[in-house]
């Protein structure tokens, strides 16, 4: 197989079209990990860290969070081992189909438990088979949603406690919302 890259990325693809894509996963470990990868923008990698314990469900009545998330931050070549504070997990609008697949998933689960107790190689394989698509893609597609939803690659990287440049071969400009004001 090719190895695919952020230049393969074509189209920006919203949350209502993504969830088309996972909603009829039948392995339900699989789907989870997927809905994580897209709502917190987190790698592969990241994602296995995660325990029960980290997902706060009732953070607020129309929130649920992962708090501490692991991210792995490139620094002048070589990777450090960060934290960042929180990640959100909406329970209502575009991302509740999302979030409530992985408290579903969660559910019953030990507070210690790995949320997702595989490899990586397992991780990837769950994306390609069951998407058709690489596990970057996702997290493109979240830092696209988030910085929609913030305005800017500034704000955007304070939420996601990132450096605003890491954003840049993640985050793809949609035209479409900017095309009366172009033409007007």
């Amino acid at each position: 197989m090719t190895r695919r890259t952020l230049k393969d990325i074509k189209e920006i693809k919203y949350p209502e079209e993504l969830w088309k894509l996972i909603e009829n996963i039948p392995k339900p470990r699989a789907k989870a990990l997927i809905a994580f990868m897209y709502v917190t923008g987190c790698r592969v990698s990241e994602a296995l860290t995660v325990t029960k314990s980290q997902i706060v469900e009732n953070w607020e009545p129309d929130m649920a969070i992962v708090k501490n998330l692991q991210v792995n931050k490139p620094i002048k070549g070589h990777r450090k081992l960060m934290f960042r504070p929180r990640a959100l997990l909406p329970k209502k609008g575009s991302l509740a189909p999302f979030t409530n697949t992985i408290l579903e998933y969660a559910k019953g689960m030990p507070d210690e438990a790995r949320l997702f107790p595989f490899t990586r190689q397992t991780a990837w394989n769950y994306v390609r088979k069951y998407t058709g698509l690489w596990n970057h893609y996702f997290r493109s597609m979240s830092e696209n949603y988030w910085v929609d939803i913030f305005g800017d690659a500034i704000r955007t990287g304070k939420y996601l406690d990132v450096d605003p440049r890491s954003l840049e071969p993640y985050v793809k400009v949609d035209i479409k919302p900017f095309r009366e004001k172009i033409l007007a």
